[in-house]
C-alpha cells in the first residue's frame, strides 16, 4: 500500500486508499512463491515429460516420491491488489531462510517416512536417513525383497540436489539394486509430495495463528 501511494503521488492515508480500492472491486492477496525457471530448465522439463508421458499407471504406482521441505518461520510475502477476474502473480525465488527442515516420502498405496532434520541437509545426514529408514519402511525398493511372479520393485524418486547426487548416495542405491527415477532440474512442482507439504504447512500455520 505504501508503494502504491508513493508511486501515484496522491496525498491520502492508507486507510482511505484501502477503502477506495475495496469499493472498486479490488482485494489484497498474497503472491505465491515459485522456483525461477529459465529456458534451459523449461527444455529439460519438456524433454522429461515427453519421455514419461506415456508411462502406464502401473509404472507410476511403483514410484516412491521423496523431497525435503523447509517450514518457514517468516516467509517472504508480496501482496497485490487485484479484482476477482485477475490472477495474483507468482513471486520468483531462488532460496529462502529456513526454520525447520523435514524429509519424507510417499508411496502410491499409503504414507511412509517423515524425518525432522536438524540444521542443513548434507550428504551424511541424507545417507543416514536412507540407511536407517528407507528399506525398513519400503523393503520392496530392493529387488531381492520382491515376492510374486508378477510383482516388480518400487522406484525411488528424488531431485538432482547435490546431496542426492553424491557418490556415497549413488553407491547406496547401486549396491542394493534400487532404481532411481531421473528428475528434471528445478521441478519440485512436478513432485506429488508437494501436496503433502502444503497440507502440513497449512495445519502448522493454523495451529499457531491467533484465533
Amino acid at each position: 500500500m505504501n508503494q502504491l501511494i508513493e508511486e501515484t503521488k496522491v496525498d491520502i492515508s492508507k486507510i482511505s486508499a484501502w477503502t477506495i480500492l475495496e469499493d472498486n472491486g479490488f482485494s489484497s492477496r498474497v503472491s505465491q512463491l515459485k522456483w525461477h525457471i529459465d529456458d534451459d530448465h523449461r527444455l529439460l522439463r519438456y524433454q522429461w515429460a515427453d519421455k514419461y508421458k506415456d508411462m502406464p499407471d502401473e509404472y507410476w504406482r511403483r514410484v516412491v516420491f521423496t523431497y525435503e521441505s523447509l517450514i518457514l518461520g517468516n516467509p517472504y510475502k508480496q501482496r497485490y491488489w487485484v479484482t476477482d477476474e485477475m490472477e495474483v502473480p507468482f513471486t520468483d525465488v531462488d532460496r529462502w531462510q529456513e526454520s525447520v527442515m523435514v524429509w519424507g516420502c510417499i508411496p502410491w498405496n499409503g504414507t511412509s517416512i517423515l524425518e525432522v532434520v536438524n540444521g542443513t541437509m548434507m550428504t551424511p545426514k541424507h545417507l543416514d536417513i536412507l540407511k536407517r529408514r528407507l528399506l525398513r519402511n519400503l523393503p520392496m525398493l530392493c529387488p531381492k525383497n520382491v515376492r510374486g511372479r508378477h510383482s516388480k520393485p518400487l522406484i525411488f524418486q528424488q531431485d538432482g540436489a547435490s546431496v542426492h547426487r553424491a557418490d556415497d548416495v549413488k553407491r547406496y542405491f547401486e549396491e542394493r539394486g534400487i532404481e532411481v527415477l531421473p528428475w528434471p532440474p528445478r521441478s519440485p512442482d512436478l513432485n506429488l509430495i508437494e501436496t503433502v507439504w502444503a497440507e502440513l504447512k497449512t495445519k502448522l500455520k493454523n495451529s499457531y495463528e491467533d484465533p
